[in-house]
């Protein structure tokens, strides 16, 4: 992939927060990642803190159904730039 490539995770059924688990686990402290406890498990970062409390906020009380990436490096977080 082309660093600066930006793509789309979007669920299209509402997800129970159990298997939103599956996919998205962390917190702003510790950090997020994408499929915890997989092979493919790759962690992600916000552009702010800010953007990371949003999302925080937003998973305890709804579970976004779209997100959007942007990958920069292999061994760097991808970052998450958009969700909702």
């Amino acid at each position: 992939m082309t660093p600066g490539t930006r793509f789309e995770l979007a669920f299209f059924a509402a997800l129970l927060p159990e298997d939103f688990a599956r996919i998205v686990a962390g917190d702003c402290t510790h950090g997020f990642e994408l499929f915890p406890g997989s092979t493919e498990v790759k962690p992600f970062s916000f552009e702010t803190s800010t953007a990371c409390e949003s999302f925080d906020q937003l998973i305890s009380n709804e579970i976004p159904s779209n997100f959007t990436f942007q990958f920069d490096m292999p061994e760097a977080p991808l970052r998450l730039v958009a969700f909702e």
